[in-house]
C-alpha cells in the first residue's frame, strides 16, 4: 500500500470483477477501497472513518473471519500510528 497509483489501478480490477465474486469478497473490495481513498488524501480524517466503518460493517456480516479481526485492531490504532504502518 505504498504504491497508492498501484494500489488503485489493483482495486479497480478487483472492482471490475465484483459481479463475479461472493459478498464476502465485495466486503473486502470495500474495505480496500476505503483505505485507498484514505492513502490519497490522508489528512481528510473522514476517509479514514469510513474505512473503519468498512471493516465494522464487514465484521457485523461475518464476525468469524479472523482476517477482519485483524484489519479491525489496525484500523483501531489509528491511521499509520500501529507497528508496521508507517513508511520507513
Amino acid at each position: 500500500m505504498q504504491d497508492i497509483p498501484a494500489a488503485r489501478s489493483a482495486l479497480e480490477q478487483a472492482r471490475s470483477f465484483s459481479a463475479q465474486v461472493s459478498e464476502h469478497e465485495r466486503r473486502r473490495i470495500e474495505i480496500q477501497s476505503q483505505l485507498v481513498g484514505f492513502l490519497e488524501d490522508k489528512q481528510n480524517l473522514d476517509k479514514f472513518v469510513a474505512y473503519r466503518k468498512a471493516i465494522y460493517d464487514a465484521l457485523m456480516a461475518d464476525p468469524k473471519d479472523p482476517w477482519l479481526w485483524i484489519l479491525r485492531g489496525f484500523a483501531d490504532e489509528g491511521p499509520g500510528a500501529g507497528h508496521g504502518q508507517t513508511e520507513t
